[in-house]
């Protein structure tokens, strides 16, 4: 029987089970929690102990003789059984399953042991121990569960503690449980039981918290600068190698790349992380990240370092010859009700009509529907009073497809879209507004002149929808930002913050470095100087590899 280790106490109050298995990596914890129940066998009369430790080379018949041999002294004893490495082999396994099978009258098992991984929480060793008693696995406590377990803790010992300073208490221990129990040991001998403040922490309690690079990385996709600033001079002062920090860091950056170009392309949040394997306790953390993401996220901090003073020497062709891969998203949705796209690969084909434009299609996840709300009738041409026109008549003359309550139900099962990219030269500007009072604002886009804007309308990608709508039994659409605004919308932000020769004709150079800032290296989708005219990840991959290539090897 599986349980929490906030619920040992109340179990131990009734009968003992003649094994408990308690498994985690948090000393504290795993130490108090086979304190409980070796303090709660000697109430029920299990007055012999015997200390069984696994080493390199243990003989686990010890462990059968052990419980088969009698008891000189008492008539109820505990086998203390531990195993910090956490894994005891086939044969220590096997030795397991046959305790557990049939275990002692008057014994009690009591096994410690360090983290075991998912693989081993499965094997067949552990279910037989998890029949046959008890089995506690005990988990670290994460930064939102420290305070309320140190006020806890803090009230056992008769110290009244604000939540503030429950707060920076947990803060100065996070990941060192041990020392948050000796900095409460010391609060109390220094004043004795009563009220703790905030005042009281910061005077008398160091700085212990302990973290790992895994620390870092949540930190820094729940978005908490400060934290992972602190977290960050903590491994460096623990002596962890720069390339361990990297590695983490690196591994989900590139997991957030290309989920984001997904998400972008249209795909639902709970597909993407499930093709990634993302764990469910980070699933949150994850979602939360991709949802501050977008392609325009590089350019829009580091144009606020360079107008902030933080990144001065910028390049002043920051935001400039931004590209939209030149492209236009129409949409064909079948009026068949059993029509069903989602089971087929999300992208089947690429086709190239001429020597610049190329266009794919698109099938996305039952989740999708809430796209349809971006579109609407099919509409053509470059003026944007007529196509709302269009907009307007195709509304009143079909308002039952348009209009109705629910018509967004099953949209995306029906729906396949197309995105038609160009590989002309057009280009935009990101230019930061100001506010009230001159404050810094959002970034808007406009007319770069080094390049014409991308156009609002591509005929072929018209054609392409129509054609499709025709051989689904369906209906063609348009983006109602096209048609109604006269904004061209884009899956792909790329440049902004481009290569060039010099400041004066680009942001960083051919290696990737900003100029101004040598050890900053740009390598996302900023960089990219032009519009490919196709999905644009494999061009933005190979460009980072290129520039972390390029990067002196300082060993």
């Amino acid at each position: 029987m599986q349980i929490q280790p906030d619920q040992l106490e109340s179990r131990l109050r009734g009968e003992l089970a003649p094994v408990y298995f308690i498994s985690g990596d948090e000393p504290l914890r795993v130490m108090e929690a086979a304190d409980a129940v070796r303090a709660r066998a000697r109430t029920a009369g299990f007055d012999e102990r015997e200390v069984l430790s696994v080493t390199a080379g243990f003989d686990w018949n010890s462990l059968a003789a052990t419980a088969g041999s009698l008891s000189l002294f008492a008539s109820r004893r505990v086998i203390d059984l531990r195993m910090p490495g956490g894994k005891p082999g086939d044969a220590g396994a096997k030795a397991l399953r046959a305790y557990a099978e049939a275990p002692p009258e008057d014994t009690l098992l009591l096994i410690t042991a360090g983290k075991l991984e998912p693989s081993a929480r499965k094997s067949r060793w552990v279910e037989a121990l998890d029949k046959a008693g008890a089995v506690v696995f005990v988990w670290p406590l994460d930064s939102r569960q420290l305070p309320a377990w140190v006020r806890t803790r803090m009230q056992r010992r008769g110290l009244q503690s604000t939540p503030e300073a429950a707060a920076l208490l947990a803060e100065r221990v996070e990941g060192n449980l041990l020392a948050c129990v000796q900095e409460i040991e010391k609060l109390y001998l220094l004043q004795g039981a009563g009220r703790v403040d905030v005042r009281d922490i910061a005077g008398a309690v160091a700085d212990s918290a302990r973290f790992d690079v895994y620390d870092l990385v949540d930190t820094a996709l729940a978005g908490n600068g400060a934290r992972s600033v602190r977290i960050l001079n903590g491994l460096q002062g623990e002596g962890v190698a720069s390339a361990v920090v990297l590695w983490a860091l690196v591994r989900d950056l590139r997991q957030l790349s290309a989920m984001a170009q997904l998400l972008a392309e249209g795909q639902p949040l709970s597909s993407v992380l499930a093709r990634f394997r993302i764990w469910q306790s980070r699933t949150m953390a994850f979602s939360r990240a991709l949802q501050r993401l977008s392609g325009i996220t590089c350019n829009r901090l580091l144009r606020r370092c360079r107008d902030t003073g933080s990144l001065r020497h910028l390049s002043p062709k920051l935001g400039h010859l931004v590209r939209t891969n030149s492209e236009t998203i129409t949409a064909a949705t079948s009026e068949l009700p059993d029509a069903d796209y989602t089971a087929d690969v999300a992208i089947t084909a690429s086709v190239f009509p001429d020597d610049h434009t190329h266009f794919t299609n698109n099938t996305y996840g039952r989740g999708g529907d809430l796209m349809g709300i971006n579109f609407g009738p099919l509409t053509a041409g470059r003026s944007r009073p007529r196509r709302a026109a269009a907009v307007a008549a195709a509304l009143a003359a079909k308002p039952g497809r348009w209009l109705r309550p629910g018509r967004l139900g099953g949209w995306s099962r029906r729906t396949v879209l197309f995105t038609t990219m160009q590989s002309t030269d057009t280009a935009l500007t990101l230019r930061r507004r100001r506010g009230p009072l001159g404050r810094l604002g959002s970034l808007q886009t406009e007319v770069d002149a080094a390049a014409p804007p991308p156009e609002n309308f591509i005929p072929l990608a018209n054609e392409v929808a129509k054609r499709a709508a025709e051989r689904i039994g369906g209906y063609a659409q348009s983006s109602l930002m096209e048609s109604l605004l006269g904004t061209p919308g884009t899956a792909h932000l790329l440049g902004g913050a481009v290569i060039g020769t010099g400041p004066d004709r680009g942001v960083v150079d051919s290696s990737q470095r900003a100029f101004g800032y040598e050890n900053l290296l740009v390598c996302d989708g900023s960089a990219v100087p032009a519009n490919p005219g196709v999905n644009p990840s494999l061009t933005i991959a190979a460009m980072a590899e290129r520039a972390i290539s390029l990067v002196p090897d300082c060993g």
